[in-house]
């Protein structure tokens, strides 16, 4: 489950000015459970700009953005990976050997429906110590964000039996169980026009 693109990741969190003081002053702590993959922490991975959308959408006025500086871990899972989905897969896999499990699972999928399961399996791991964090891809669709995903699509010629696309505007984020692999957090300059290493 290890991440093996880089020893440090750059993660930003957008906040308000209340909530950014306590973070600072006593650290981070996991949000809502109704979130990508449930209660966690979360950041985009070395995007400011899609922080700083966020707090528009939220109104926050001032929006501040922390930084912080994420370890790297075998304890932070990688779906943005073959390895890491791999592994995630095969932990479902085991999970559903055990008819225990599977009677709770179902029991969890009645409250919350069947497209939610994601949740249930990360806070599961989470829970169990399996993982610390877990990285993923995610379109960058919301209305928050203001832009659709756009998709570019091959012309193609009528006997081929598949087309090829590009799709753009995906983006990293990181969601972890708590404070423990975050090493370093900042304040990050909200000055829109000013990059910070890449072009928002």
């Amino acid at each position: 489950m290890s991440l093996n693109v880089q020893h440090v990741l750059r993660g930003y969190h957008g906040t308000n000015e209340e909530n950014a003081i306590s973070i600072l002053q006593h650290g981070f702590r996991p949000g809502r459970e109704d979130c990508w993959v449930g209660s966690a922490i979360y950041f985009w991975e070395s995007d400011r700009a899609l922080a700083l959308k966020w707090c528009e959408q939220k109104g926050f006025i001032p929006p501040v953005i922390l930084v912080s500086q994420i370890e790297h871990s075998p304890r932070l899972l990688d779906l943005a990976t073959k390895d890491g989905t791999d592994a995630y897969q095969e932990f479902i896999r085991r999970y559903k050997t055990d008819q225990r499990c599977i009677q709770q699972l179902t029991e969890w999928i009645q409250v919350n429906g069947d497209r939610f399961c994601d949740i249930y399996f990360i806070q599961l791991m989470f829970k169990t110590g399996v993982i610390s964090g877990v990285r993923f891809t995610a379109m960058a669709h919301d209305e928050m964000l203001q832009n659709k995903p756009r998709t570019f699509v091959y012309a193609r010629k009528e006997q081929e039996k598949y087309k090829s696309r590009f799709v753009i505007n995906v983006r990293i984020v990181l969601a972890l169980k708590d404070s423990t692999l975050i090493t370093s957090t900042h304040r990050c300059n909200n000055d829109s026009k000013k990059a910070d290493g890449r072009s928002p």
